[in-house]
C-alpha cells in the first residue's frame, strides 16, 4: 500500500507537462495523427477532451513505393497510398495536416496524381524524399509546386524536401507563396536558387545539397536554428538574426560575413573552417562580439598562427560558459601582436573539452588556454583510446 501511494505521488509530481496551459498543449496536439492524438484521452482527465478543441484537422497522407527498403530489388510496381488516419483524409474539403511522400527516383512520376489530390487541400506541413536507386549517379526529379495544379502553400509552416531538383524560382516562392512557412529543411537537394528571403522562417537546415550558385544570401530576421552543412557556397546574411538560438556551419568558404549576422547566437558550432574564412586580418577588432554566446564548438577547424581564431573567440564572448576543440590544428609561427595583448572576456567559462590526436603539438593550444581568467580545478581529467587523447579541464 505505502509502495503504491508512494509510486503515485512521484507520478504525479513528474507530470509537468499537464501543468501547461491550454494552448500549448493543443498546439502539441495538433502536431500529431488523429489516432495520436485521440489516443492521449487515456493520459487523464486533464486531457481526456482536449484533442476536440485542436484547431485544425490533423489528418495524414502518406504514399510510399514499397520499395525503399529492397536492396536492388524490382522498383517497377506501383506506388500506394496511405491515409494515416480516419478522420479528414477521405473527405477532400477538409485541410490537411500532412502530406508525405518517399518514392524511389524510377516511380517519382508515378506519385503524380497522388500529389495533385494532397497539395490542394491546403496542407500545413509538406515532406518529399526521393530516394536514388544508385547513389553514385542519383536522379533529381524537379520539384515546383507549380507543376502541382491548385497547390495551396499560403498555410504551409513546414516544409522538407530530399533528393529533388530546386530551379531559381524557388526563392520566389519562399517569399512570395509561404506567407506563414517557420520549418525549411532541404537535404540532398540539387540548389539553382541564389536567395531564401521569408520574415516567418525560423528553422533554416540544409544538408549536403549540391548548389548551382556562386553565394547564398539570407533574408530571414525571425530565424531561431540554422544548419548549414556540406559543400556550400559563401553564405551571408543582409541583416542581423536576433533570435538566434543556435547555428551550426559547416563549408569550406569564408563565413567571416555571416559570423557577424550570427552574435546572437547562444549556441555556436563550426566544422572543418580554415582561418582565412573566419578572420579579417585587415580589421582585427572587427571581429564580432558574441555577448549571449554560451557554447562553442570548433570541430576540425584551423584556429590559426598561436590560436589566433580561438583567441578571439575567448575574447569577444563574455557569457561563454563550456567551450569544445576536436580535432583542430594549431599553427605555430608569429601572430597578431594585437591578439597576445587583449585580455579574454570569458570570465563565466565553467569548462574545455578537448579531442585531437596523441601525437599532435598542442603547446600553442596550451598557451592560448593558460591566459583564461580562471582558476583550474585539478586534477585535470585526460585519457587515450585508439591514438585520440581525451582531456576535459573544469574551471571554479
Amino acid at each position: 500500500m505505502e509502495q503504491a501511494a508512494a509510486s503515485r505521488q512521484r507520478g504525479a509530481a513528474a507530470d509537468r507537462l499537464s501543468d501547461l496551459p491550454d494552448i500549448v498543449l493543443l498546439e502539441i496536439l495538433s502536431r500529431l495523427t488523429f489516432r495520436q492524438a485521440v489516443r492521449t484521452g487515456a493520459l487523464s482527465r486533464r486531457w481526456r477532451s482536449l484533442w476536440h478543441d485542436v484547431p485544425y484537422p490533423p489528418s495524414c497522407i502518406g504514399i510510399d513505393d514499397g520499395s525503399l527498403f529492397v536492396s536492388g530489388g524490382d522498383t517497377d510496381h506501383a506506388v500506394t497510398e496511405e491515409r494515416c488516419d480516419d478522420r479528414g483524409a477521405e473527405d477532400e474539403s477538409l485541410p490537411l495536416g500532412a502530406f508525405r511522400a518517399r518514392i524511389s527516383d524510377h516511380n517519382f512520376e508515378m506519385a503524380y496524381g497522388s500529389i495533385c489530390r494532397a497539395l490542394p487541400r491546403r496542407p500545413m506541413a509538406v515532406a518529399v524524399r526521393c530516394d536514388a536507386s544508385d547513389p553514385h549517379f542519383p536522379k533529381r526529379p524537379e520539384f515546383s509546386f507549380a507543376l502541382y495544379g491548385g497547390a495551396s502553400t499560403r498555410h504551409l509552416r513546414a516544409l522538407q524536401l530530399h533528393g529533388v531538383s530546386l530551379d531559381r524560382r524557388f526563392a520566389g516562392v519562399i517569399a512570395d507563396e509561404l506567407p506563414v512557412l517557420g520549418d525549411l529543411q532541404l537535404g540532398e537537394c540539387t540548389c539553382s536558387f541564389a536567395r531564401i528571403a521569408s520574415t516567418s522562417l525560423q528553422n533554416l537546415a540544409i544538408d549536403d545539397c549540391d548548389y548551382k550558385v556562386e553565394a547564398l544570401v539570407l533574408a530571414a530576421p525571425r530565424i531561431a536554428f540554422l544548419r548549414v552543412h556540406g559543400a556550400a557556397p559563401p553564405v551571408a546574411s543582409e541583416s542581423a538574426m536576433p533570435s538566434l538560438v543556435a547555428a551550426s556551419l559547416e563549408q569550406p568558404a569564408s563565413v567571416f560575413g555571416l559570423l557577424k549576422s550570427l552574435r546572437h547566437a547562444r549556441s555556436l558550432t563550426l566544422l572543418g573552417l580554415g582561418t582565412t574564412g573566419l578572420l579579417d586580418d585587415e580589421k582585427p577588432r572587427g571581429f564580432p562580439v558574441f555577448r549571449d554566446l554560451s557554447a562553442l564548438v570548433l570541430d576540425e577547424c584551423d584556429v590559426g598562427v598561436r590560436c589566433q581564431v580561438l583567441r578571439r573567440f575567448l575574447r569577444n564572448c563574455p557569457g561563454l560558459e563550456t567551450l569544445a576543440l576536436r580535432y583542430c590544428s594549431f599553427t605555430g609561427g608569429s601572430g597578431s601582436s594585437d591578439d597576445r595583448k587583449r585580455r579574454y572576456a570569458c570570465k563565466k567559462l565553467k569548462s574545455v573539452e578537448l579531442e585531437y590526436h596523441y601525437h599532435q603539438d598542442v603547446s600553442e593550444l596550451d598557451d592560448a588556454l593558460e591566459e583564461i581568467p580562471r582558476k583550474v580545478v585539478r586534477p585535470i581529467k585526460s585519457s587515450v583510446h585508439d591514438g585520440i587523447r581525451t582531456v576535459r579541464i573544469t574551471y571554479e
